[in-house]
């Protein structure tokens, strides 16, 4: 291997664990209730890594990455992944501006309403099952447009719908695809503002101009993948990504999913070529084993770390504690945002409820983030707040910022008289007193939220990795991994 194992000091470690795991202890109280195909000889030789160039990394994730499907990606630790395995027809710079990926040439109407993207010839999906010779076609317009349409589906979230109700005809064909529920009832067979003109040449028409056009197709809920990944028997992509990107899945479980590099026939099969061979991505539902598995070396990247983690790694200057730069260096990506919302849940006791969390001061609750009431609570009928419920839910959320701060709530303001459990429900329902929303730096300026949020948590996305390894730099696109210029190296430190 080009790496040796990593430790800490034993002093090091165990302020670390301590520090991080008394600190997590109160979030207990949050509980969940529950063209053809190309044949095998038009290959160029395969060029296996041997032992000596063999490169490998562990990643540590906050979040558990169960759909690879990029509709379903809803949070970020999975659009993370995703952005190995798939391309946009445009990507962004770690500064945030649009560049083409897919896509090679761009031409623009006069009016700024019409986008003729030509895309690149060169690049074939990842050989997979979902095709029936089982080797990777070449990606063509048609793609592109088929993907687009699949985002109005009534079986997939309407998330991805929000980036593209500008494009002509396209708010016409979700409604039709969402509400009438008979296929052969509805009156359109596709939007008119997107239109395949060749096999690599594709047209949008927008109804108004938007400057952050290519901007929001470079959304990782706008990847590319083939008809094949989802109409093939057998075939999802929730298990099986089908994709152009870099790397490949090769194995995935609850906690762990693994990437291979992609196989290829040329620099030009890959936008990029990483050298990084195998990418190890772990995932635990508790933010002190995964910092504890940091800490010991399993894994060797964290690009998002919990708010207690952050705690205690992390000073008021945003900068990496003094006691920890001698083994490990501090990012940040963007940040991420969580919007709450408390609704009446038809019962008097909701006033209870209310009643407390509208004495909620924000500097009290002591997080590290910045949090903010953007919305008064409605003024409580204190007659009718005397008598709490036993339990009040918060509708599921895999969130550790969301579930830390609902922690916060419970111990300081609702105490031993009511508790607040998550639901089995990832939805608003009618038990539910309070709902959340996740977003990111990116999306929530291009996707809104529900109208009057109560309070906004805004968490800056810091990343933690340890100084062997080279080439990961902060950037402003809380959902991508810029993993092209990752080295692993040898450090000479004893074990």
């Amino acid at each position: 291997m080009q790496y040796s194992t990593l430790h800490l000091s034993t002093a090091l470690t165990a302020l670390l664990l301590a520090l991080l795991l008394s600190s997590c202890g109160s979030s207990e109280e949050v509980r969940t209730i529950e063209e053809g195909p190309r044949s095998v000889t038009e290959r160029a030789p395969d060029t296996t890594a041997t032992d000596d160039n063999f490169m490998e990394l562990s990643v540590g994730i906050l979040d558990p990455a169960d759909n690879f499907d990029p509709l379903f990606a809803d949070n970020l630790s999975t659009m993370r992944i995703n952005s190995l395995l798939y391309d946009g027809l445009f990507t962004l710079t770690k500064d945030g501006s649009p560049e083409g990926a897919l896509v090679n040439e761009t031409s623009v109407s006069d009016d700024s309403l019409t986008y003729t993207f030509s895309l690149n010839s060169s690049l074939f999906y990842h050989d997979n099952s979902a095709f029936l010779s089982g080797v990777g076609r070449r990606l063509q317009a048609a793609d592109v447009k088929w993907a687009f349409e699949r985002t109005a589906s009534a079986d997939v979230p309407p998330t991805a719908s929000r980036l593209l109700m500008n494009i002509n005809g396209y708010e016409e064909f979700y409604l039709d695809q969402r509400h009438t529920y008979d296929p052969d009832r509805r009156a359109l067979q596709g939007v008119s503002g997107i239109e395949v003109l060749g096999p690599h040449t594709i047209r949008f028409t927008l109804k108004e101009p938007d400057p952050d056009f290519t901007t929001k197709l470079a959304s990782p809920y706008l990847f590319i993948y083939p008809r094949e990944a989802i109409k093939t028997d057998g075939s999802s992509l929730k298990s099986n990504p089908v994709g152009t990107g870099a790397y490949q899945l090769n194995s995935h479980t609850e906690s762990s999913a693994v990437l291979t590099r992609a196989v290829s026939d040329g620099s030009d099969n890959r936008l990029t070529n990483p050298a990084l061979d195998r990418i190890e991505f772990l995932y635990s539902d508790d933010e002190g084993d995964l910092f504890q598995n940091y800490a010991r070396g399993d894994t060797q990247w964290l690009p998002e770390i919990g708010p207690e983690a952050k705690r205690v790694a992390v000073n008021n200057q945003d900068e990496l504690a003094v006691s920890y730069r001698e083994n490990y260096e501090l990012t940040t990506a963007g940040h991420r945002s969580v919007y709450f919302y408390v609704q009446d849940s038809q019962s008097t006791q909701t006033v209870w409820l209310i009643d407390r969390l509208s004495d909620i001061n924000p500097d009290s609750l002591d997080t590290v983030d910045s949090l903010a009431v953007l919305n008064s609570l409605p003024e409580p009928n204190r007659e009718l707040a005397s008598e709490p419920n036993e339990v009040y839910l918060a509708a599921f959320s895999t969130d550790f910022f969301t579930r830390t701060l609902l922690s916060k709530i419970q111990h300081q303001y609702l105490g031993e008289e009511a508790s607040l459990r998550l639901s089995s429900l990832r939805v608003p329902g009618p038990t539910s007193s309070i709902y959340t929303i996740s977003t990111d730096s990116y999306h929530e300026k291009r996707i809104p939220v529900d109208p009057e949020p109560w309070l906004h948590l805004v968490s800056t996305v810091h990343g933690l990795h340890y100084q062997e390894i080279q080439g990961i730099e902060s950037h402003r696109v809380p959902w991508k991994l810029f993993v092209e210029e990752i080295r692993v190296v040898e450090t000479g430190r004893e074990n």
